[in-house]
């Protein structure tokens, strides 16, 4: 059996499915997406950093927002507007697995 490198190999593939991403694999270098969870995110762990991720895309909103006043351009709304659902998409998957993990205690350790 080879060892598993960072990338990983066959024993960090039989990890990531004792950590709950069952279906996960590599297929010709394609990840695959597990039966629970977001696509692409079944192999990472999640940690309080997440929530570093919420701050730039929240200064891509109001800087968007303010071409969309300056300019005046109804572009510049509707991409406002949609980077602003992602924001909220992102802080509730973060907020979520933070609840979660404060209330089984994985956070608290």
């Amino acid at each position: 059996m080879q060892p598993a490198g960072p990338l990983g190999g066959p024993a960090a593939r039989g990890e990531r499915e004792r950590e709950g991403a069952v279906g996960t694999g590599d297929v010709g270098g394609a990840r695959l997406p597990g039966r629970r969870g977001l696509p692409g995110l079944a192999g990472l762990r999640f940690s309080l950093t997440w929530w570093s991720f919420t701050f730039p895309v929240g200064t891509v909103v109001t800087g968007t927002a303010g071409l969309a006043v300056t300019a005046g351009a109804d572009f510049f709304v509707v991409a406002a507007v949609a980077f602003y659902v992602g924001l909220l998409l992102a802080w509730l998957v973060v907020a979520t697995r933070t609840a979660r993990g404060v209330l089984d205690g994985r956070l608290l350790r």
